[in-house]
């Protein structure tokens, strides 16, 4: 997802989420920060979760 700050991404990201948790089709969610070092790096992810 992408728009202005503030306008409520990471909201519906986590509602998707939590229904598919309640489905017990869940099985993770992951998000960046922005700023955050690597952690706002995308190019770290697979590395991070391998």
């Amino acid at each position: 997802l992408s728009s202005l700050a503030g306008t409520g991404k990471s909201t519906i990201a986590r509602i998707i989420a939590r229904e598919y948790y309640n489905k017990k089709c869940f099985i993770a969610s992951f998000f960046f920060l922005r700023g955050g070092g690597d952690v706002g790096y995308t190019g770290k992810f697979v590395s991070t979760i391998t």
